[in-house]
């Protein structure tokens, strides 16, 4: 599918057109996959080409194959694709030891783990003789080099000396025994016997773990060992993953032991690792000298196949489909927008699986943070790309978050401003700068100033305020607060309350709830918002204007809703009508007129003054008549 397709899908998702149940969670352990259904770079074809070299390979000395790659890459992935399609259909079994030298800690655990894990891969106590004697002669050969039983023949020791500090302990007490009450004679009595136990317990563990020494030469033991190896039917694929992962001394260890065994037939090694810090390992006081030893031993070097941009952003695209479709519907939705963002800076934030997880998991807490009952509580574009600079650039992420004031309104701003503006960019990662430019150009208009667009003046507050903008002043603290801040009405709460305006009951059961949480100035200030944006319903004003001035009148002055008179400024009604160039343009004049009077009647208290220039609007005319016929009437 191309990008094109998916933004189109992503549009159709924010629209509603999909109707998906919600998922169990987009959240996935940052974990390798295990086999071909789990391909989504589609690996699957090298995975099979290597697999055919290890398999193959039946020489006299072992094979050492390295796949490099660097952390979340998919080594460990292609490992497990590379595993399941190791042997051919009707072909003997190729043996598979994997050995995480990570898991173990010390050099000597290492060692040991190593040897313990081959042997155990040759042969147990319930296959034949044969194959008992090749795990035998290795079993052997690994003690010869390692002395595999010095830890055990440690512990003999280490009981024998807490035999002695027993034994003395209590001779000390039984010395007393005079002296001592009889708890204390028992006691004595007791370490004794103890001690005696324990005595012949280290003896015991002493001949059992013995050094068995091997009369033989270690290069006789070796042949021997080598003629076993020969007899396997098919060589023993050693993996040895996370290499890069270990202490560097530790590091040596492992490709020592490699490098020390690398003439036994029977064995083929494939080794994961990120070679820069293998190679560093290595290194010494001489850079390039790690690279060099590394050579003479990995005979053959493959690096993980690069994943072309598209294919990841499909992937998380196909990811934002899934988590977005339940989402409430989203009329504001910039398709145009969508498709700037996404080209000119999100989808090269993605540089592999991993990224790709890490951003899905992310997005799915932002949109469970900011989802409202009836719609997404902050822009959906903006939602996705500041979770981009929250996980790919969290210096980037803290710095716009610090500066609020720097970066938002539409005040004249001086020219030495943009330095400033452009420094908040100055840690984006090596390599992503442009990307980050683009991303916080699109959320932030003054940044996107500073580095040579137009300026966006107070005319463009009020759709930045419709859309949830982060530019907006309103919304900014949601986005990097993560919660609707004190003191606010969620939008959602605010589209109900609109619903409710044909019932006047319902109006005040409304307010006196949110009088009682102490957010009627919000709710009135987010009404005349509305009423600015036209989306108070007129049927309905006839309702809600009286319970508007019912609540309006008891609140103190400080509030903003004191004694100053409110006015409405109207256009020549005239001339815009003249203008109008259809029935719908006249409908909207006349809608424009509605609204101005609806904001007016919101902020009114105790009076309510009406301005016009002649030729006035068509409202104040008919209040200017109505009013005369009242002053008639009274007259009469």
């Amino acid at each position: 599918m191309t990008i094109a397709a998916n933004l189109r899908s992503l549009w159709d998702w924010v629209r509603g057109k999909i109707d998906v149940l919600e998922r169990e969670g987009a959240f996935a352990a940052d974990l390798p996959i295990h086999g071909s259904s789990e391909d989504l770079l589609d690996r699957g074809a090298f995975a099979r080409a290597l697999a055919t070299v290890l398999y193959r390979h039946r020489g006299n000395d072992s094979l050492v194959v390295a796949l490099r790659g660097a952390w979340g890459s998919g080594k460990t992935s292609i490992k497990n694709l590379i595993v399941e399609v190791l042997t051919p259909i009707g072909a003997a079994p190729m043996k598979v030891v994997t050995f995480n030298p990570w898991q173990w800690g010390s050099d000597d655990a290492i060692t040991r783990a190593f040897f313990r894990e081959i042997t155990a891969a040759l042969g147990d106590a319930e296959q034949s003789l044969q194959v008992r004697r090749r795990a035998y002669e290795f079993r052997r050969y690994a003690k010869m080099l390692e002395q595999f039983s010095g830890g055990a023949k440690e512990t003999g020791h280490r009981v024998s000396g807490l035999v002695t500090w027993f034994g003395g302990f209590g001779l000390i007490l039984a010395g007393g025994v005079i002296t001592l009450d009889f708890p204390a004679r028992l006691l004595a009595s007791a370490l004794l016997i103890l001690s005696g136990l324990a005595l012949v317990g280290s003896k015991f563990m002493a001949f059992i773990w013995r050094d068995r020494e091997d009369a033989r030469p270690l290069d006789v033991a070796r042949a021997v060992l080598e003629d076993r190896l020969r007899s396997l039917p098919r060589n023993i694929l050693v993996v040895i993953d996370d290499i890069d992962r270990l202490e560097p001394e530790q590091i040596r260890t492992v490709i020592r032991h490699i490098k020390a065994n690398i003439n036994l037939p029977g064995l083929t090694y494939l080794l994961l690792y990120q070679r820069e810090i293998v190679e560093r390992a290595f290194d010494g006081d001489t850079p390039g000298q790690g690279r060099r030893y590394l050579e003479k031993i990995v005979q053959a070097a493959f690096d993980v196949p690069v994943v072309e941009d598209a294919r990841v952003g499909n992937i998380v695209l196909a990811e934002l489909e899934k988590i977005t479709a339940p989402l409430p519907q989203d009329i504001t939705f910039d398709q145009t927008r969508w498709g700037n963002a996404w080209h000119g800076g999100l989808k090269s934030m993605f540089r592999n699986l991993r990224d790709a997880k890490r951003f899905v998991g992310g997005m799915e807490v932002q949109f469970t943070l900011h989802r409202g009952t009836r719609v997404l509580e902050t822009n959906l574009i903006d939602t996705v790309a500041l979770e981009a600079l929250r996980l790919f650039e969290s210096d980037v992420y803290a710095a716009l978050g610090r500066n609020k004031s720097l970066i938002m309104g539409t005040r004249d701003r001086r020219e030495t401003d943009k330095e400033r503006v452009k420094a908040l960019l100055a840690d984006a990662t090596v390599g992503n700068e442009r990307a980050v430019q683009y991303i916080a150009s699109q959320l932030f208009p003054v940044i996107a100033w500073a580095f040579g667009a137009a300026w966006h003046g107070p005319d463009w507050e009020e759709r930045w305020a419709s859309e949830r903008r982060i530019c907006s002043p309103h919304y900014f603290n949601r986005y990097f607060a993560l919660r609707l801040p004190d003191g606010r009405i969620s939008d959602s709460e605010l589209l109900d309350f609109i619903e409710l305006c044909g019932d006047r009951a319902a109006i005040d059961k409304a307010f006196a709830d949110i009088d009682g949480r102490r957010l009627l100035p919000e709710m009135i200030e987010r009404l005349e918002a509305a009423a600015f944006a036209g989306k108070l319903p007129a049927a309905h004003i006839n309702i809600l204007l009286p319970a508007l001035f019912d609540i309006a009148e008891p609140l103190p002055d400080q509030l903003g809703l004191g004694s100053r008179t409110p006015f409405l400024s109207c256009l020549p009604l005239d001339e815009r009508v003249a203008d109008a160039a259809d029935e719908a343009e006249l409908d909207d004049i006349y809608e424009t007129e509605r609204r101005l009077l609806y904001v007016a009647c919101t902020r009114a208290r105790e009076h309510l003054l009406l301005t016009g220039v002649a030729p006035v609007s068509e409202y104040l005319a008919d209040l200017q008549q109505k009013t005369a016929e009242r002053k008639q009437g009274f007259g009469s």
